[in-house]
């Protein structure tokens, strides 16, 4: 297996960690993604161009969340790592998503300000605490991240969590992080050696920068981790009548996917729609998620949010057969990979995209050059295939079909798009209920407009 990496990316220490934890060799391919023949030839494999990439006997895997995964479900003696049980497996797909959207994510914000040797605003400083809150309350109620045992999640999270010492961010007030890293990384064989390594090549890199003195490392920016016919629904099992309930708002683009999942599947749902804005709402999630974030799913006291999470719950439990959450590694990787990609780079350049034009604010061309390249991706992805990830529905279809359709509400000019218009006519076939959904969604969002002094930009 040849993997394409950077020793400094924290993104790509995962896959790394996983194969020393797997015994596994990888054959180890330095790529500077910012060097443009290193990118070009990068990107005859993969179309995004991003670290890391994974070529295991032809089959390429990019994002590096997917490439855990594949390499775990493929290579695996056992389901330790990434259990079975879909409940249990729900909560390591949270961790997984919490990773990507929420605590990289702020490591991230507060770096690039740094980066431009400016201070990170209060709020972005508070983000980020709230975000390493959180974890040091998943490891103090559990021995580790996601289970009472090492799992997938874990091997994500410590790279997270080891690249805030670049930051010079101080964990001595969070005990249960600290003790959680020790047992991390006592269960990795070398990893001792392999942090050693990734110092002195970060050392060199801030050397090779000359930057100022609490700069920190401008390689964590940049590498992919973080970045016709009549409604068919697929057959569900009902030998138990599911008791969920939904925390949701439907004019929120990710609890769309999981209405539409719901709708799709055939689901009874309890749907209690939630407005974080309104502080009694908020404190009636907050009984249930302690990061109180929408959509939650409360199905029999298991509690899953993150909604690309509650998407693969959901099939995972209820669905009769495989189709939509396909269990070979392969096609599995696929639809990972997909799921990665809306969420590291389509709806991140949708939502700056919408939230501008909503509020008629003006469009910078930067915003409009990565929607652009986002949507060049997915009309790629499309090509020569009947939905995102090959001829067969799947989960990450219904995400990525929401920022299509988004736009299209936008009105936003899709026509240089020929694969994405056909997927996404398809895509409204397998949805029911959507025109009522859509005008409830339109409506909410008038309403939140209006509460803060704008209009509807439709």
């Amino acid at each position: 297996m040849d993997y394409y990496y950077s020793t400094i990316s924290p993104p790509c220490h995962s896959a790394i960690l996983l194969a020393k934890k797997l015994g596994l060799t990888l054959n180890l391919k330095k790529t500077n993604v910012h060097d443009p023949v290193e990118r070009d030839a990068l990107a005859k494999i993969n179309p995004q161009h991003t670290i890391p990439t994974l070529v295991d006997d032809g089959h390429v895997v990019w994002e590096s969340y997917a490439i855990v995964l594949y390499l775990v479900e493929k290579y695996g003696t056992d389901d330790t790592l990434y259990p079975k049980d879909p409940k249990v497996r729900s909560v390591v797909h949270q961790r997984l998503f919490f990773d990507i959207g929420t605590l990289y994510k702020n490591i991230i914000a507060n770096i690039g300000v740094l980066l431009k040797k400016e201070q990170p605003t209060d709020e972005a400083k508070q983000k980020l605490k709230q975000a390493i809150d959180l974890l040091e309350q998943f490891v103090s109620e559990r021995s580790y991240a996601a289970a009472d045992h090492l799992t997938v999640a874990d091997l994500c999270l410590i790279g997270t969590v080891k690249s805030l010492s670049w930051m010079q961010f101080d964990l001595e007030p969070y005990p249960a992080i600290r003790a959680w890293v020790d047992r991390v990384s006592a269960e990795i064989p070398g990893y001792e050696e392999f942090r050693k390594e990734v110092e002195a090549a970060t050392l060199a890199y801030i050397a090779s920068r000359q930057p100022t003195e609490g700069t920190v490392v401008a390689c964590l920016l940049g590498c992919s981790h973080r970045q016709g016919g009549s409604p068919e629904c697929v057959p569900v099992s009902h030998d138990t009548v599911p008791t969920m309930d939904l925390y949701y708002h439907i004019r929120s683009p990710p609890c769309q996917s999981v209405a539409f999942l719901v709708k799709h599947l055939g689901l009874e749902v309890n749907y209690k729609t939630i407005s974080v804005y309104d502080a009694d709402d908020l404190e009636t999630l907050k009984k249930v998620n302690p990061q109180h974030t929408i959509p939650t799913l409360v199905d029999n006291g298991h509690v899953v949010w993150e909604s690309y999470a509650i998407l693969i719950y959901l099939v995972e439990k209820y669905g009769l057969d495989d189709s939509l959450y396909p269990s070979d590694p392969k096609e599995r990787s696929v639809v990972h990979q997909r799921l990665f990609f809306d969420i590291g780079t389509l709806h991140k350049s949708m939502m700056a995209y919408f939230q501008l034009h909503i509020r008629k604010l003006p469009m910078p061309d930067e915003v409009m050059d990565k929607l652009k390249r986002a949507l060049e991706l997915l009309e790629t992805f499309l090509q020569d295939r009947a939905y995102s990830t090959g001829e067969k529905l799947t989960i990450a279809d219904f995400p990525l079909f929401v920022c299509a359709s988004s736009l299209q509400w936008a009105k936003y000019d899709l026509s240089p798009y020929p694969n994405i218009l056909r997927w996404a006519a398809t895509m409204e076939t397998h949805i029911p209920d959507l025109e009522t959904m859509r005008k409830e969604a339109d409506e909410g969002i008038t309403v939140l407009l209006a509460s803060k002094g704008f209009q509807n930009a439709k």
